[in-house]
């Protein structure tokens, strides 16, 4: 007994010790540390329940639950806090069936130390001032409670800590294929935490039967029933793991290094103002938004002071001239909120935070001519992803780097893949740790010592290419030229869509997308290598870091279809065709494209500008459409105040011609009363003009066909314009390519899986709409009802193989239909967009 009392009391000093001083003050720091990820949770009070709905196609809920407490000074991790929930169930019929009442107990997580990085924690709010303590998770079985589904009532219990936050999800179980495929997706901590509540085992030691049983669930979020506000409250909680020291990662430190080739990206959302400090004398190139870069030389104070009144998300792009020097970015308190992403501001000067580029980190594995990487292939995985990048050598002057890949499945020459890649030099990405300021001051004294060591190497932007992978293969060898890297990714089945991390669901302009933003579930998902303990023991990991950012689509990326070239194609047969005038802008003094027009108003002048040269060059010529109550008048073309064309309005539509000079002229038509006219001239201020495109009617369940040939490696996308008369609507288009059994290449990388059918949807309508220039609707029936438009794709994959290509669509309902085929040229016999001839009217 005296010896039990006597190891107790050691256990007890040493505790003391481990938690001295026990109320310490918390640090400032504490509330700036950035969050490792963020998630919204469910207050669940006692006397304001939530309502979940639970799908019959679970089998338990698992709830997390944070107790929040009122803010203290005190850094106490001794302390032990209680509180709970009570889950009520509910069948379909709305009928309780069960309550489970259950009390838990958690503690704060604190570091009481003091500096710049100090204050770790393992949860914050991210508005308000309570603490948080450690998370708990109740795992609660359903399957036989809710055999069909219902509901489950989530109510907070009046003990000790009343305040509780509470995220549920549903665990849904996996198949045999799905096993072997979330298996190959998880790291060695994914592995860990897989396993921690059922074995003290490693993950490779449990036995076949044990680590099924690990792998078989998993958990996806459900939401609560009801408004926001009204029927539940929503907090936002950013985490950390406290147990583990933070590293000292990208995005962590002060500052940025830009130059010729590096360039830093600042993401923001609404009006905001920024000094950058930067040393004094340097040229800075400064974009937002895809604007011209503004360039600056700055100044003796090293400042360089930003404003914007622009409201949409945007990215800020920094560059320079010359060597590599470091950029800081500093905001006023009052932007603090400015910046998009889940990185906390740092204090800085007075009332004034410091921001940084937000990067994240991707591992990549370093191939070899002889070693390969392994991929290990699940049963029915129909494809294998590489994203390829390259290390450019220290201080080099290449601006690419090409490389050679080659995938191997068996000894014989069918049963390999090659592929010769050029990538291009990445202006954002760069391998290993990019320079902070301490770091360059590290530098600069190597170099005055004749030291070449460096801490981080240029890489190039990523190519994608994917494999069909043979039936019956395991496993995928990878080998290539040392300076490739290769990230293995594979189709999630589980997975309909990619869906962004909340903190990047903002809305972005057409063709503007997130480069490298952090996804909640991606189609997309890495996997380990088959050897990624071999690869990880010989130093074959290489950290690539990442800057996120907003950029139009095909920015650095060759896979995109911006700046291809694009083809018209028109149906097989003979389909009615009709004039399709969509809604364009078009900036004060730009050339109107061939196939715009710019809206007359009856007896209201519009400076117009005339064309010096080409078939537009000092010619006017506008159509018209009249109104019924005019016929038997007289369609008149004024200039500047004289009238230059004239015509009896017999039928109800025409054009009137003029050549005037060219230049700017006051341009009028009379006579057409309440009618529609259109000049093939552009409005000198700018603004809103239309665009011509042919379009062809599609029947209810009659279909279209367009053929057209695919060469040799083409990566081809079919834009199809849908088109609803006087409507908005949606609408659904059902496509086959080939039959729906197109010949597919193997053996071979690709960067475009071709669905062989599917449907496309959407609903057409603003900001996509026009005007059917032959439908039979008044003037006043077309402006206020316009004919709405929307797009769809349909990509045609260069990963089948070569020849005329058949594409079939059919609709339930009828719809005027337009198609573009986005790379590949157009041919001389291609049917291109046209100006108006009087037969067209």
């Amino acid at each position: 007994m005296i010896i039990r009392w006597f190891i107790c009391a050691i256990l007890m000093v040493g505790w003391a010790l481990l938690l001295w001083p026990l109320n310490s003050p918390l640090p400032s720091s504490t509330r700036m540390l950035p969050a490792m990820d963020e998630i919204l949770a469910y207050r669940v009070d006692p006397d304001r329940p939530i309502t979940v709905k639970v799908p019959s196609s679970i089998d338990a809920l698992v709830v997390s639950t944070w107790a929040l407490l009122a803010h203290t000074n005190a850094c106490d991790g001794k302390a032990r806090y209680s509180y709970g929930f009570e889950a009520t169930f509910i069948d379909e019929n709305g009928k309780d069936v069960q309550t489970h009442r259950f009390e838990l107990e958690s503690r704060l997580s604190c570091d009481d130390k003091e500096g710049a990085t100090a204050g770790e924690y393992a949860a914050r709010v991210a508005e308000g001032d309570e603490m948080v303590l450690d998370p708990r998770t109740t795992t609660i079985t359903t399957g036989q409670l809710l055999p069909r589904g219902g509901l489950v009532r989530l109510r907070g219990l009046p003990i000790s800590v009343k305040d509780v936050l509470a995220r549920v999800e549903g665990r849904y179980r996996r198949g045999a294929y799905e096993q072997q495929f979330y298996e190959m997706s998880l790291d060695d901590q994914d592995r860990r935490r897989v396993v921690s509540d059922i074995t003290s085992l490693g993950f490779e030691d449990l036995p076949e039967t044990a680590r099924a049983r690990a792998l078989s669930g998993w958990d996806r979020r459900l939401d609560a029933s009801g408004l926001e506000g009204v029927d539940y409250a929503l907090r936002r909680l950013l985490l950390r793991n406290y147990r583990t020291p933070f590293p000292a990662a990208a995005g962590t430190v002060p500052g940025f290094t830009v130059g010729e080739r590096h360039a830093a990206a600042i993401n923001v959302m609404g009006p905001v103002e920024m000094d950058v400090i930067a040393p004094p004398g340097r040229t800075v190139q400064v974009s937002e938004g895809g604007t011209t870069a503004r360039i600056v030389t700055v100044g003796e104070n090293g400042l360089l002071h930003l404003s914007s009144d622009r409201k949409e998300p945007r990215s800020f792009i920094f560059d320079g001239k010359g060597d590599d020097f470091l950029l800081r970015f500093v905001l006023p308190e009052a932007f603090q909120r400015a910046q998009i992403g889940d990185l906390t501001a740092l204090p800085f000067e007075g009332n004034r935070l410091e921001v940084r580029p937000d990067v994240r980190v991707v591992k990549y594995l370093k191939l070899d001519p002889d070693r390969p990487v392994v991929a290990r292939i699940a049963p029915d995985q129909p494809f294998l992803g590489l994203l390829l990048r390259a290390e450019l050598p220290p201080d080099a002057p290449l601006e690419e780097m090409s490389g050679t890949v080659v995938a191997r499945w068996g000894p014989g020459p069918n049963e390999r893949a090659e592929l010769v890649q050029t990538l291009p030099r990445s202006r954002f990405e760069r391998w290993g740790r990019p320079r902070d300021a301490r770091v360059a001051e590290v530098d600069a004294d190597d170099a005055q010592k004749g030291s070449g060591d460096r801490m981080d190497a240029d890489a190039t932007d990523p190519r994608r290419t994917i494999l069909r992978v043979p039936n019956g293969v395991e496993k995928i060898e990878i080998v290539g030229d040392a300076h490739m890297r290769v990230h293995l990714r594979v189709l999630d089945p589980g997975v309909p869509e990619d869906i962004l991390r909340m903190p990047y669901q903002v809305e972005l302009k057409e063709r503007e997308i997130w480069r490298y933003a952090p996804f909640d579930i991606r189609t997309w998902t890495p996997i380990r290598a088959h050897n990624q303990d071999e690869l990880e023991r010989n130093g074959r990991i290489a950290d690539l870091y990442e800057q996120v950012r907003i950029e139009l689509r095909g920015g650095g990326q060759p896979s995109s279809d911006a700046n291809k070239p694009e083809r018209i194609l028109v149906p097989d047969g003979a389909p009615v065709r009709r004039r399709f005038l969509a809604k364009a802008e078009l900036a004060a003094k730009e050339l109107l494209p061939p196939d715009g027009w710019t809206a007359l108003v009856n007896e209201q002048p519009l400076k117009l500008g005339v064309a010096y040269g080409g078939a537009r060059g000092a010619r006017l010529k506008v159509v018209y459409r009249a109104h019924p109550s005019q016929l038997g008048g007289t369609a008149e073309l004024w200039i500047n105040g004289k009238r230059e064309a004239e015509q009896p309005l017999a039928t109800l539509a025409g054009a009137l011609r003029a050549n005037p000079k060219a230049g700017i002229h006051d341009v009028e038509i009379r006579g057409i009363g309440d009618g529609l006219a259109y000049a093939d001239a552009a409005p000198w201020e700018g603004g809103p003009i239309v665009r011509r495109r042919d379009v062809f009617e599609l029947p209810a369940k009659q279909p279209l066909t367009f053929t057209f040939r695919q060469r040799p490696g083409e990566s081809l996308t079919l834009v199809l314009f849908a088109i609803t008369e006087g409507s908005s609507r949606p609408f659904t288009i059902h496509y086959t390519i080939d039959g729906g059994k197109p010949r597919q290449r193997k053996g071979m990388f690709f960067r475009t899986i071709t669905a062989p059918s599917g449907d496309l949807g959407g609903r057409t309508g603003d900001p996509l709409s026009g005007l059917l220039w032959e439908a039979k609707r008044s003037a006043k029936d077309a402006r206020k009802n316009p004919d709405g438009m929307a797009r769809v794709k349909i990509p045609i994959g260069d990963d089948l193989e070569p020849g005329v290509r058949t594409i079939k669509i059919e609709s339930a309902d009828r719809l005027w239909i337009g198609a573009v085929l986005v790379g590949q040229a157009s041919l001389p016999s291609d049917l291109e967009p046209r100006l108006w001839s009087e037969d067209d009217l």
